[in-house]
């Protein structure tokens, strides 16, 4: 076929694409509109900035136990860089914040993670960043250092991530640099209280070998991804495998005829990984890329990614089948922040949107992670029409939106991209890293936040104690919502109440089993329901009176016995042993008439005077004793 015939196919179906693209959206925004109706809380989305000095920018976002927000960030700090913190509540605004410092040395933060109750931080610090040791800290809930080491593997240390393997221990991820060109991989391992276990270096004969992200598998090896020198001007990325003990498993190469350039990767439940990054095509200049890799290293997917003649994926993160994308996009200094969702399965791209902001400034994200409620945060470094520079943060619902400065992009183009795939081997070496004690400064510090948008909608939780009130068993519930409720609606089928608006309620239930609650909160912002079950088992102590006054006064008419098990069996005798009441279903319903000798209720009162009785409960226990009956 002719190449103007193959090159006017591709430009018709780039059009269609196009077309199809926009119904997409279109249709997506008008099922995003009337879903928000009806469930409030996926409109929970926000956009903040937070600034201290003149040129501040995020590194990393966790989302906390209590659905807060803990972002790390970098600022020059007396012509130096300290590392710090900012703990936010659930709608961004300050908690508290730490600036640290190393021994008057320029310190910078890498990752921040919420594991067990307490905060782990990873960077670097040093008199210079070509003099850098790691350092790796744990420290309170409140942001105060529990316990710290530096790390040196190599002359200069470069962190890339931290990971908690499932028995405990912590993995150490780092790019070194023995200061004679030639970068490698350092994997250090240590133990639950930040002790050096082993320390391994993975490096590439004559070849600069940089490392960018890790993740683990579900089988609890390490997967790495970063790039490398092809021995000439240009790069090529990799993705690789390493064992729980530190041995190869695989070492798999992507490249191109120019750079190529991986630096975040994640891992699926079916052992696939996927790294994200960009390569330079020479038609379409940069363009974002992702691949995926199967469990042995074979490239087994690819999309390239082509919005302008510089596109760049930064990060991704992976949750139910689908990966959110984090880049940027633009000229030199007009650079927009981008997210796109991928499906892992069919590689569909979904429709590209852009954070528009300080346009025409540069706007660069470091790292993007999934959310609670089916959220998406992601911070990085932003620029502000006065010139400053303020780290970010921003809440995508779950909707993949933002409620502000967010546009679709419509000129873009995907295709599956030509990248070529292959193995190499690195050379590995047991190496001694140096573990020693670290100190921080701690300095106070003020730091400001302008919130751009926001819809803050409360997050139910709730708590309930369980009490035993025989014959009933009654819950005493607690709200615990986050984001400041300000009004309840509790459900209780089978309880009573069967409906509360009170926060705290008291809730009786009159028997046994799995019983639903369903919670809804609101505020000014939105509503959102959460639904639980609590577990009644209803195992009084037997308490049998040994009175009964059947007298019509409505006090003690009934012969009830506390604790009674359903299906027990209840007779009473006389003093000359004849029956005077039997049941074998016993529902303390008797109210002292005497039984026929069918069984059968009759209007007469049993006297006043003493009687005998014999319970079996179901389990074959009886118990035997005597009745006094007065009026």
């Amino acid at each position: 076929m002719p190449k103007s015939s193959n090159v006017f196919q591709r430009y018709i179906s780039a059009q269609l694409y196009k077309f199809n693209q926009h119904i997409f959206f279109l249709a997506v925004l008008f099922f995003v509109q009337n879903k928000l109706g009806a469930q409030s809380y996926s409109s929970k989305s926000f956009f903040r900035t937070y600034g201290l000095t003149t040129s501040d920018y995020g590194t990393w976002v966790a989302e906390t136990a209590d659905q807060g927000y803990l972002i790390s960030f970098n600022s020059p700090f007396n012509a130096l860089v300290a590392g710090g913190l900012v703990k936010t509540d659930c709608s961004g605004e300050i908690l508290w914040q730490h600036l640290y410092t190393a021994n008057n040395e320029t310190m910078l933060t890498k990752q921040v993670e919420e594991i067990n109750g307490s905060f782990y931080v990873f960077g670097a610090a040093g008199n210079t960043l070509n003099n850098a040791q790691l350092y790796f800290a744990q420290l309170s809930a409140d942001g105060t250092l529990l316990q710290a080491k530096y790390i040196r593997c190599t002359n200069s240390d470069d962190p890339a991530r931290f990971l908690q393997a499932s028995n405990g221990t912590w993995w150490l991820i780092s790019t070194g640099d023995n200061n004679v060109g030639y970068e490698n991989i350092c994997v250090t391992q240590l133990d639950y209280n930040l002790n050096l276990i082993s320390s391994k270096k993975y490096s590439l004969p004559q070849k600069e070998l940089l490392v960018e992200s890790a993740a683990l598998t579900p089988d609890g090896e390490l997967v790495l991804c970063g790039n490398y020198s092809k021995g000439n001007t240009f790069r090529n990325a990799f993705v690789m495998r390493i064992g729980a003990g530190g041995e190869l498993r695989w070492f798999s190469s992507v490249g191109h005829s120019y750079d190529v350039f991986l630096n975040d990767v994640v891992t699926d439940a079916a052992g696939f990984s996927y790294a994200s990054g960009y390569m330079y095509d020479q038609v379409s200049g940069w363009d974002a890329i992702l691949v995926k890799m199967n469990s042995t290293g074979i490239l087994s997917g690819q999309v390239q990614i082509d919005i302008t003649q510089d596109d760049r994926f930064r990060s991704l993160t992976y949750r139910d089948g689908n990966l959110m994308l984090l880049g940027d996009f633009g000229s030199f200094d007009d650079r927009n922040i981008f997210w796109v969702k991928i499906n892992t399965t069919n590689f569909a791209v979904g429709y590209p949107v852009q954070l528009v902001w300080g346009d025409p400034y540069t706007n660069y994200p470091y790292k993007v992670v999934a959310g609670s409620a089916g959220s998406w945060l992601f911070t990085g470094d932003f620029a502000e029409s006065s010139g400053k520079r303020n780290a970010g943060l921003v809440r995508l619902n779950s909707y993949d939106q933002l409620g502000c400065n967010a546009l679709p992009i419509d000129n873009f183009t995907h295709e599956v991209g030509s990248l070529i795939s292959g193995i190499e081997y690195p050379f590995i070496q047991t190496i001694q890293a140096l573990v020693t004690n670290a100190s921080f400064n701690d300095i106070p510090l003020i730091y400001s936040t302008t919130g751009i948008c926001g819809v803050y909608s409360p997050s139910p939780v709730a708590s309930f104690e369980l009490t035993e009130d025989c014959p009933l068993s009654c819950a005493q519930f607690t709200d615990q919502s986050l984001c400041n409720p300000t009004s309840w609606y509790w459900e209780f089928p089978e309880g009573d109440p069967l409906v509360s608006s009170e926060p705290n309620p008291r809730v009786c239930y009159n028997s046994q089993g799995q019983k639903t609650v369903n919670l809804t909160v609101s505020n000014s912002d939105g509503s959102s329901s959460t639904t639980f079950s609590v577990d009644v088992k209803k195992d009084c102590p037997l308490i049998i009176p040994n009175t009964f006054s059947p007298n019509g006064d409505g006090i003690n008419d009934f012969f009830i016995v506390n604790g009674l098990k359903p299906s027990s069996t209840f007779y009473v005798y006389n003093r000359w042993g004849k029956k005077v009441f039997g049941s074998t279903t016993y529902k303390n319903n008797w109210d002292g008439k005497i039984q026929n000798s069918a069984g059968e209720s009759t209007n007469e009162l049993i006297p006043e005077g003493v009687y005998f009785y014999t319970l079996e409960s179901p389990n074959g226990t009886k118990n035997n004793g005597y009745i006094q009956v007065v009026r």
